[in-house]
């Protein structure tokens, strides 16, 4: 992490740059001051040699012109050579004897002949047994007539000239060392200047990629970091506005699709489940095991139904309408494309659950169906009967008296019939509610035989409670004592005069109630549609007051209208139970 760091890498390249800069030119002014120094002191001793040379020219007094020499050569710290084409004037040494100079430091044959030629001519020899540096410098002897007889040489060491350069040189180094130290410094906070505002960026645009637009980076400059932090500000600005505006639309569109009674599903290109509302969930959570919110699920895993009008649907890029029954649920699917780049993208699916409405509506129909047919029967009999008393056909009163007891009969029928229709249509449509209390169930029993037998003396009546304790359930009284009335009635109707009915009651997981009689039965393949309207069994078990055939299906709904079952079970010749169970009362 630290070798990726903008603030080391920046500053590492900073002080590198220093450095070489900071070495070059440390090189540089080394040099140049060696070179100054040198040249400086060439000149000089230039100067005295030809000083010399104009003693050694113009002083006619040899003794004064050695002792001026010698003089000069001392003030010099150098040794003097002075040498003519005709005579050698000597060596005056103040500074190392000339047999000390090695043969290199000094001038060759050619610098003579260079300065004989009348050139000045100048060098840099090392002692190498001292390693003490020398410059030398040759001039000519010009006599008044402007010839050349001679040459003075001058030989100084450059051990003081060293020195000097020497401690230029170190003072060079501890000027750029101490440089370099505060350009590390500086370096540095010219590093963090620029990488802290670049941190902060980071740290903002981290926040952004997580969706968080709150950031703000604080701008202190006005260079280019400066521009691309107030940018980046506006950025975060506008990002937060256009992110909120697509949460709102996104709520809507939840809320919208929350709200929803019809499921709703949307498959991309892939023919994946990628969205769907609540409703759609429910039903996806049944047909997919271990259905998870926010996965995406191939289509394959829903009902082969459903697959084959997803896939059918792809196949026409068009609006397509189905109706498709599944788990014993009929529902009408709509599918709408998806485009994108005028390329099917995926599909909308629209699933409603219309059982209901189809329930409904064949409840509708088969109630028109069945009433234009019971019906019929009663008012035709009441049509013919009452044309035969208009047209005076019955002479005589006794049978005028029967025709009209048959029109009352048929009139009581029919409004009984009615009656149980107009019951059975609004217990099928859900519309009455029940009136509900806590009752004993041993006491209601008991209280319909009583009734019954005052009523019907000749039947045997035997009631039976199962156990010690009062069984006590929370139900609506009327409509349940409508259920066992039917079926006592129906006991009563298809038995014989001594026949026996007994009613047993229980407790177990839910109140068991059964009406058992020794009647005719009911035959194997009828007992699957007795609670059907309108539905009869063998004539066996048909007498002349015969009811309406709504009675067992109007049962059904009351006790389903508890969350109770009632069942049947027959057998020809020996009798039928019929079995209600009811919810117990909850401890």
């Amino acid at each position: 992490m630290i070798r990726k760091s903008i603030i080391l890498k920046l500053w590492l390249s900073i002080l590198i740059l220093m450095l070489v800069a900071i070495a070059f030119l440390g090189v540089f002014l080394g040099k140049y001051f060696d070179d100054l120094y040198y040249s400086f002191e060439i000149r000089s001793l230039l100067s005295k040699a030809n000083h010399i040379a104009e003693v050694v020219v113009f002083r006619e007094d040899k003794k004064l012109a050695t002792e001026i020499i010698w003089e000069l050569a001392r003030e010099i710290n150098a040794s003097v050579v002075i040498d003519t084409r005709w005579e050698s004037i000597g060596t005056i040494a103040t500074g190392p004897r000339i047999d000390e100079i090695p043969e290199e430091a000094r001038f060759s044959a050619e610098d003579i002949e260079l300065v004989y030629s009348g050139f000045s001519v100048t060098q840099r020899g090392t002692i190498v047994d001292t390693q003490t540096e020398i410059l030398s410098v040759a001039v000519p002897l010009v006599n008044q007539r402007r010839e050349i007889f001679g040459v003075v040489m001058v030989y100084k060491p450059a051990q003081q000239i060293t020195e000097i350069i020497n401690e230029a040189k170190m003072l060079i180094v501890y000027t750029f060392t101490i440089a370099f130290l505060l350009s590390i410094v500086l370096a540095f906070y010219l590093t963090k200047r620029i990488s802290d505002p670049l941190l902060q960026m980071n740290e903002v645009a981290q926040s952004m990629a997580e969706g968080k637009f709150t950031g703000n980076i604080e701008v202190k400059t006005e260079d280019e970091i400066g521009t691309l932090g107030r940018t980046m500000n506006v950025l975060a600005l506008e990002l937060n506005s256009s992110i909120q505006s697509l949460n709102k639309e996104k709520e809507q569109l939840n809320s919208i699709l929350s709200s929803m009674s019809d499921a709703v599903i949307t498959i991309n290109k892939n023919q994946q489940i990628v969205i769907a509302n609540p409703p759609a969930t429910k039903l996806l959570k049944r047909w997919i095991l271990n259905y998870r919110t926010g996965y995406k699920y191939p289509i394959d895993r829903l009902p082969q139904e459903l697959v084959e009008i997803f896939k059918d649907a792809f196949t026409k890029e068009e609006e397509t309408y189905y109706d498709t029954t599944m788990d014993g649920r009929s529902y009408a699917v709509t599918i709408d494309p998806l485009y994108h780049m005028n390329k099917i993208n995926g599909v909308v699916v629209v699933l409603r659950d219309v059982t209901e409405e189809k329930r409904m509506d064949k409840l509708r129909k088969d109630f028109v169906a069945n009433v234009s047919h019971e019906l019929r029967t009663p008012l035709s009999m009441l049509q013919g009967y009452s044309e035969a008393l208009l047209d005076d056909i019955a002479d005589d009163p006794k049978m005028r008296n029967e025709l009209a007891g048959i029109i009352y009969d048929e009139s009581i029928r029919m409004k009984r019939l009615v009656n149980d229709l107009l019951d059975l249509a609004k217990l099928e449509a859900r519309q009455i509610e029940l009136e509900k209390e806590t009752v004993e169930v041993g006491e209601i029993l008991d209280n319909l035989i009583k009734k019954y037998k005052k009523l019907h003396e000749n039947k045997n009546f035997t009631l039976t409670i199962q156990g010690n304790k009062p069984i006590y359930t929370y139900i609506d009284v009327a409509r349940i004592e409508q259920v066992l009335i039917n079926l006592i009635d129906n006991a009563i109707r298809h038995t014989d005069e001594k026949g026996q009915i007994e009613i047993k009651a229980a407790l177990n997981d839910m109140i068991i109630i059964e009406v058992t009689d020794n009647g005719v039965g009911i035959p194997e393949e009828d007992v699957p549609f007795v609670f059907e309207r309108f539905y009869k069994a063998d004539k066996a078990r048909t007498r002349s007051k015969s009811g309406t055939g709504l009675g067992l299906a109007i049962s059904k709904n009351i006790i389903e209208a508890h969350s109770g079952e009632i069942s049947v079970r027959s057998q020809v010749g020996k009798g039928t139970t019929f079995t209600i169970e009811l919810p117990k009362l909850a401890s």
